[in-house]
C-alpha cells in the first residue's frame, strides 16, 4: 500500500504548466540552459499559448542586481564545517553509510580531502553517483492514531554526502537572497533568526489594523498539502538560479531525484520492491521530504510568486502612524502555511467583487503548489466577521 501512495505524490504535479505543452517543449524536464538564461536576464518571450500565470512567473523570475557569487565547488573547509554541525545519530541512506563516519573522517586531513573532492565532483559537474540514486522512505505519523497509508508522512533518507550538497545549495541560496534583498519580506519561513511567533505577531497586528480603520479586507488562510512533493523541477531550477546557485549543483540534485529508486523502511525491515521513474512519461518531480535544499527552494519560488502578486496590484496597503511608513503586504507566510490578504478602498468596488478577486489571486499564487485546506475569513467592519 505504501509504495503506490508515495509514488503518486512525486507524480502529482504532472498537470501543471511547466510539465505540459507548450512550456515542456521549451524547457524540458530538467530545464534548458539557454532558455533559463533568457528568463534570468528578462529577455525571454513565452509561447503565446502559455497560461497567463506561467507568463507572469517567467516575467518576474529575473535575477536581482548585486547578486553575490556562489562557490561552484565544495572546499575542504566548507566540508569540515558542514560535518561539524551535523548530528551523529541522523539516519543515512540505503548504503548504510552513517553520519558518524563522515564526522570521524572530517578529523583526518587525508580522508577529509577525499570526501570533499567526491562531493565537489557532483556539485561542480552535475554528476550523480549511482548510490545516490537509492533512497529509503520512512513513514511518520501526522496525527496520533491515524495509521492509514494516506495519513502518514513520508521522509526520504538519502545518502549523507549527497544531502550535504543539497544543504549547501539551500544555505547559499538563502544567504544570497538575504544579501541581495531578493527574498520576499512576506515569507518568513526558512529565514535565519525568524520564528513562527513573529509571523503570528504580524498577523495579529494586521487584524487589529483592519478593525481599527474599519477596513474592508479579505483574508484567505491556506495550508499547502505536499508542498515539497509538488514542486516542478524547472520552476525550482529557475528560482534557485535566480538566487545565484550554480546550475551544475542544481542538476546534480535534480538528476538524483528523477533517477531515484525509493524503498520503504518499516519496523519489520526494508521492502524488496521499490518505485522510481516511469519508463515512459514525465520523470518524478518534487524535491522530496528530507531534502536539505527543499525549504530554501520553496522560499525562492514563493518570493517570485509574491512579486507576481505585487506586480498585479494585490495585497494589503496600510500606513504606519508611528514610523510614518507606507507598507504593502501580500501574505503572512511560514513554509506551507500562508495567509493571503487583500483590501480595496475604492468605494465603487463591492465587497463581493473584492472576494472574487481574492479567490482568483489564491489560484495564481498556488499555481504550482497544491492547496489542501482553504478557509475564507471576510472582514468588513470592526463588528462584522463572517
Amino acid at each position: 500500500m505504501l509504495l503506490p501512495v508515495n509514488k503518486a505524490k512525486v507524480h502529482s504535479s504532472e498537470d501543471t504548466d511547466f510539465l505540459t505543452s507548450p512550456l515542456v517543449e521549451e524547457f524540458g524536464h530538467q530545464g534548458n540552459e539557454v532558455m533559463e538564461n533568457a528568463v534570468l536576464q528578462g529577455s525571454n518571450v513565452p509561447p503565446p499559448s502559455a497560461s497567463r500565470y506561467s507568463k507572469l512567473f517567467l516575467k518576474h523570475c529575473v535575477a536581482p542586481l548585486g547578486l553575490p557569487t556562489s562557490d561552484d565547488r565544495v572546499s575542504t573547509v566548507d566540508h569540515c564545517k558542514g560535518w561539524k554541525r551535523a548530528k551523529e545519530l541522523t539516519s543515512g541512506g540505503r548504503s548504510r553509510i552513517i553520519f558518524a563516519m563522515y564526522k570521524a573522517e572530517a578529523t583526518d586531513s587525508v580522508l577529509l580531502a577525499l570526501d570533499a573532492s567526491q562531493r565537489s565532483m557532483g556539485y561542480a559537474t552535475g554528476f550523480s553517483f549511482p548510490w545516490w540514486q537509492q533512497g529509503l522512505d520512512v513513514q511518520l505519523l501526522k496525527r496520533s492514531g491515524k495509521i492509514g497509508a494516506t495519513s502518514l508522512h513520508a521522509i526520504s533518507c538519502t545518502e549523507p554526502d549527497q544531502n550535504m550538497n543539497n544543504k549547501k545549495i539551500g544555505r547559499d541560496a538563502m544567504w544570497n537572497g538575504e544579501r541581495a534583498k531578493a527574498l520576499a519580506q512576506d515569507i518568513l519561513g526558512g529565514r535565519k533568526g525568524i520564528r513562527a511567533v513573529e509571523v503570528n505577531q504580524n498577523w495579529t497586528l494586521a487584524n487589529d489594523h483592519i478593525r481599527g480603520w474599519r477596513a474592508r479586507a479579505v483574508i484567505i488562510s491556506n495550508d499547502a498539502n505536499g508542498c515539497f512533493d509538488r514542486i516542478a523541477h524547472v520552476v525550482a531550477v529557475l528560482a534557485l538560479r535566480r538566487l545565484g546557485i550554480p546550475r551544475p549543483a542544481i542538476m546534480s540534485m535534480i538528476t538524483t531525484i528523477q533517477q531515484m529508486q525509493h524503498y520503504t523502511r518499516t519496523a519489520i525491515g526494508e521492502s524488496e520492491q521499490s518505485y522510481g521513474p516511469n519508463p515512459s512519461g514525465p520523470p518524478p518531480q518534487g524535491l522530496i521530504q528530507g531534502n536539505g535544499a527543499a525549504p530554501a527552494a520553496w522560499s525562492a519560488i514563493s518570493a517570485v510568486l509574491v512579486d507576481c502578486m505585487k506586480g498585479e496590484g494585490h495585497g494589503y496597503e496600510a500606513w504606519a502612524p508611528i514610523s510614518q511608513r507606507a507598507m504593502t503586504l501580500v501574505c503572512f507566510g511560514f513554509v506551507a502555511d500562508t495567509n493571503l490578504i487583500l483590501n480595496n478602498d475604492n468605494p465603487g468596488v463591492t465587497f463581493s467583487d473584492t472576494g472574487q478577486v481574492a479567490q482568483r489571486r489564491n489560484i495564481q499564487i498556488f499555481q504550482y503548489q497544491n492547496s489542501r485546506e482553504v478557509k475564507y475569513l471576510f472582514y468588513y467592519t470592526t463588528t462584522t466577521l463572517l
